[in-house]
């Protein structure tokens, strides 16, 4: 994929973030804030910064050095009496600003501003142990959008930790609109590689990472995953970019025991080859990325979900957000309620994932749900384990 036609790519992908259908549902969505998590948990959150020594740093605005990335994880909680619940974005007055380039660079008049993120809280609790209601959880593995940043998928993470899971988000440098590092520097996104390209670093990001969870389990140094990360059941998604990833990560590791693909494009040999992992590959309205033939190797239990009245952004935190109105395309985000995109999304994942993971069978799963005729679903190999 040239430059040229990369950069034609991400210039739609931006000028579809956009609600001039949305005025009065995200005046609606800031009275509100981000949706409550349903689970029976309270979520925990903590940030590591890790190193892969084994790998160059290869964007072209990259320094000399090996390759890093910011982790968050979410987690199920005991925290204690009067903890403090984490900021929203907590890096925002540099990660909004260089959205904001990112937009402009690429001819879209969008400028997400402080204020418009300013009524939106987060349900995790900073310093939190643990919860000892099991010996251990298990482990899902997600990666953001090209352009993204991980805690612009807040609500759909906490939901997932609140119901049991240890949720480990990577923050790709060069991949995300910005990524701080612990010393103060920051890196921007960079799409020197192409989608193409960077989807196979953000599979060995993703890999790495499992490597490194590993090595946690047997001795975390802050004392709170040693021993309780069940990475026998470890699932790994993403939304757009990060989905790509994914899929490419549970062809290549089959410690991947179930993935998920939100509206992502594919690449690699997994299209010739096929998965054997149980997957589920989510759906927008106007299917950008979206390619029928991307699957047709699937050898295991495969879910294609389609959702009406979705859009791109509409899986992340971007409904929530204030001042979206302002934007003049109906691309990105679309005539889907903001609560109800995100409850939609959150249950299927949940119910996939329960599923595969935990080995709780549900209903959604097997045929179209009346508590949801916004979702079609065709279905493959369902009878395989």
């Amino acid at each position: 994929m040239s430059k040229k036609l990369i950069l034609a790519v991400l210039s739609l992908v931006l000028s579809m973030m956009v609600g001039s259908p949305f005025g009065v549902l995200m005046s609606t969505a800031k009275e509100a804030g981000l949706p409550v998590p349903t689970g029976p948990y309270k979520v925990g959150v903590e940030w590591l910064h890790w190193i892969d020594v084994s790998r160059d740093e290869i964007f072209d605005k990259a320094p000399h050095g090996k390759r890093e990335m910011m982790l968050e994880i979410l987690y199920p909680a005991n925290p204690a009496e009067g903890a403090k619940l984490a900021p929203y974005m907590v890096n925002q007055k540099v990660v909004l600003p260089a959205f904001t380039e990112l937009a402009s660079e690429n001819g879209i008049a969008y400028a997400p501003k402080t204020d418009d993120v300013v009524n939106l809280q987060t349900h995790s609790y900073l310093d939190a142990p643990l919860s000892t209601d099991h010996p251990n959880y298990p482990v899902l593995i997600f990666s953001h959008g090209a352009g993204g940043e991980v805690t612009m998928y807040t609500a759909q993470l906490e939901e997932l930790a609140s119901h049991g899971y240890i949720v480990v988000a990577i923050n790709h440098a060069y991949g995300a609109a910005a990524t701080v590092f612990p010393d103060g520097r920051t890196v921007q996104f960079d799409l020197s590689k192409g989608l193409d390209g960077s989807a196979p670093i953000w599979s060995q990001d993703q890999i790495f990472v499992i490597n490194q969870l590993e090595k946690l389990n047997q001795s975390d140094p802050n004392k709170l995953f040693t021993g309780r990360l069940d990475l026998s059941n470890l699932g790994v998604f993403g939304h757009s970019l990060g989905g790509s990833a994914a899929t490419m990560t549970c062809y290549l590791d089959k410690r991947c025991k179930a993935g998920v693909n939100e509206d992502g494009p594919v690449f690699g040999d997994v299209i010739a080859k096929g998965l054997r992992q149980p997957f589920m590959y989510m759906i927008t309205d106007h299917r950008f990325f979206y390619d029928p033939s991307s699957y047709k190797n699937a050898y295991g239990p495969f879910y294609e979900v389609a959702l009406k009245g979705f859009e791109h952004f509409d899986f992340g935190d971007w409904p929530f957000w204030s001042n979206v109105s302002s934007l003049h395309d109906t691309f990105w985000l679309g005539s889907v309620d903001s609560a109800r995109s995100e409850t939609i999304t959150r249950t299927y994942l949940l119910a996939f994932f329960d599923k595969y993971l935990k080995g709780l069978d549900s209903s959604l799963l097997d045929d179209l749900s009346p508590d949801f005729p916004e979702v079609t679903m065709e279905t493959r190999n369902l009878k395989l384990p």
